[in-house]
């Protein structure tokens, strides 16, 4: 609950922090619909009065010991456009515990890693709208079969209109870089 709603939530059953949660989200958009009608001649029918807030999960590995999800979102609170977001989460079932880049890789490691993502971008179409200089090897991940997934959201590493970037990195290539008693050695052939 905490990786999808926030930390004020995590004591909280999950009917009791969604309802939290949703009424949060209901005084925030009262609170600034009023503050902004008080500038405005007329506020009948306004977009800018139009919020969204959806939220998803979806499992996406589930075996050998190693649970993976995203969380999905999509926020508008007005302006140009809203913000869909996918944040991964990867857990140690046998552990309850968050498997970390730390779990999976030395820090010299890293840049060979960092080097096979960038490579990745490089091969997409629109390659050169993304800003490489920001890249890293991020810890919003999930793991499967075949190998690791990065994502990065809009405006991390390229402009709104890239959208999500999901950068897959096969365990062909990432095997060598792995640390002998990482959690996800059990899924790797």
């Amino acid at each position: 609950m905490i990786n999808i709603m926030g930390g004020k939530y995590s004591n909280l059953s999950l009917e009791k922090a969604a309802g939290s949660f949703i009424d949060a989200c209901i005084e925030e958009y009262k609170e600034h619909v009023e503050s902004e009608a008080k500038n405005r001649k007329s506020t009948a029918n306004e977009a800018w009065m139009n919020y969204e807030t959806y939220i998803s999960t979806s499992s996406v590995y589930n075996n050998n010991g190693l649970w993976c999800y995203l969380c999905n979102s999509y926020i508008y609170t007005g302006g140009a456009h809203g913000l869909s977001t996918s944040i991964g989460f990867v857990y140690d079932v046998y552990d309850s515990m968050p498997v970390t880049l730390n779990d999976i890789f030395d820090e010299e490691s890293l840049p060979a890693v960092l080097e096979m993502i960038k490579g990745y971008i490089d091969g997409l179409d629109d390659a050169k709208a993304y800003w490489k200089e920001l890249v890293t090897v991020s810890e919003n991940f999930t793991v499967n079969e075949e190998g690791i997934t990065w994502y990065y959201n809009p405006y991390e590493i390229a402009p709104y209109y890239i959208g999500i970037t999901a950068v897959p990195v096969s365990f062909d290539k990432l095997k060598p870089y792995i640390i002998k008693d990482s959690p996800i050695n059990s899924i790797i052939r």
